[in-house]
């Protein structure tokens, strides 16, 4: 899957989903990290990354190249270039905003040496290219997914490189499973409270998953339209649809099943289910663009719509806001509202997704969101109705 990255934020933007700046001390050097809401320990640097930071520090290491993993809002990678640990640190994660995060917070403490993009994982990374692997290993990511981030490290790294991750100590035990296979070196295991923390070298190629982030495949259904989805790791819906969905695809279907859709917008698309069944309900979709800070939701949205049969031009934009690029008018946006992200969020993203000239619109999420959305819209001249409603959740059409 080729996505589209704007993961670049406007000042704006940025400041509504700021939560909070830390004035975070380590190692005689003050960062400033500004913190958005719904990006992992937002509340305060996690313990874990502040263990596995002061464990690289007293073994005095310092590279030329560092990858650091899944770095969130980019606490790990500043503190590295900012001690000079690494000359040079290259932060990717899956989420945009946490990529926009650790770009914007590099530099704010002026750290030229981090470059942040958007990544799974070692997807699009080069190989033999860096001296060392930095991780705050996802707990709830799945066993395929810990295997693949530390054995197929091994491609990545020069000769000579390693493995530096932290894991919670409930983990410790499936993770020893994994690294003990041919090719692998523990060099240190460190058990803190509540923590583990360790250094793995490689001497040879461990095998690595084929397809990591794979959960399952199984048959659905929504009224007369049957599909099968292939539902990857840390996406919902991957044994059933949410009323959300339900109730935007209800929406969709009475104001367009048997007509022609130039280009509809599908806005957080999670596994890909709206888009799916969208494509089967109208007479034909010219182009769907399928936007998420979310790069897995991206690759399974892409993956389910290629299995079903689509053949119209997808495009994947890898984004925090809605845009689909400059000029671009969607003639149908289908939009699951982002509870996490807030109300003053989601209105802004809306609200500039039609000041771009965006046609119809549905958004779908839970009722008390949703109510609040269309009031705060309706300040912008945006006019929108509830159209369906159940368990509270409900489909809301703007015009």
């Amino acid at each position: 899957m080729d996505a589209m990255c704007t993961i670049e934020l406007d000042a704006p933007l940025r400041d509504l989903y700021r939560k909070k700046t830390l004035a975070w001390r380590r190692m005689g050097r003050q960062l400033a990290l500004d913190v958005p809401a719904d990006v992992f320990s937002s509340f305060q640097v996690d313990l874990g990354t502040e263990r596995l930071l002061r464990r690289i520090g007293s073994c005095g290491r310092k590279w030329n190249s560092v990858l650091d993993l899944g770095c969130g809002y980019g606490p790990i990678a500043l503190h590295m270039a900012a001690r000079g640990a690494a000359e040079h640190v290259e932060a990717v994660d899956r989420d945009a905003l946490a990529v926009a995060f650790t770009a914007h917070n590099a530099r704010q403490n002026r750290l030229d040496q981090v470059a942040a993009r958007g990544r799974i994982a070692y997807d699009l990374l080069p190989e033999a290219a860096y001296d060392a692997v930095v991780t705050n290993l996802p707990a709830k990511a799945g066993r395929g997914v810990h295997e693949f981030m530390l054995l197929g490290a091994q491609r990545h790294l020069r000769a000579g490189g390693e493995v530096w991750m932290v894991a919670v100590e409930p983990l410790a035990g499936t993770l020893d499973e994994i690294l003990a296979v041919d090719a692998v070196t523990v060099r240190e295991r460190t058990v803190l409270k509540g923590h583990v923390v360790y250094n793995v070298s490689f001497s040879g190629s461990p095998p690595v998953p084929a397809e990591p982030y794979v959960r399952e495949r199984r048959p659905f259904a929504w009224k007369r339209y049957d599909y099968t989805m292939t539902a990857l790791h840390g996406l919902g819906e991957f044994d059933k649809r949410s009323w959300a969905t339900d109730l935007m695809l209800d929406v969709f279907h009475r104001q367009f099943a048997g007509k022609a859709v130039g280009s509809l917008l599908v806005g957080n698309p999670g596994q890909g289910h709206g888009a799916v069944v969208a494509a089967m309900i109208a007479r034909s979709v010219e182009e769907i663009n399928a936007v998420s800070r979310d790069l897995i939701a991206l690759k399974a949205t892409a993956a389910n719509l290629s299995a079903a049969g689509y053949r119209g031009t997808l495009r994947c934009i890898h984004a925090v806001d809605l845009s689909v690029g400059a000029g671009a008018r969607p003639d149908v946006a289908l939009i699951l509202l982002h509870r996490k992200e807030g109300l003053d969020v989601n209105v802004e993203k809306l609200r500039r997704l039609r000041v771009a000239g965006a046609g119809c619109v549905i958004v779908a999420g839970r009722t008390a969101l949703t109510r609040r959305l269309l009031d705060r819209l309706g300040a912008f001249g945006i006019r929108g109705g509830v159209q369906k409603r159940r368990k509270g959740f409900c489909a809301a059409l703007l015009r």
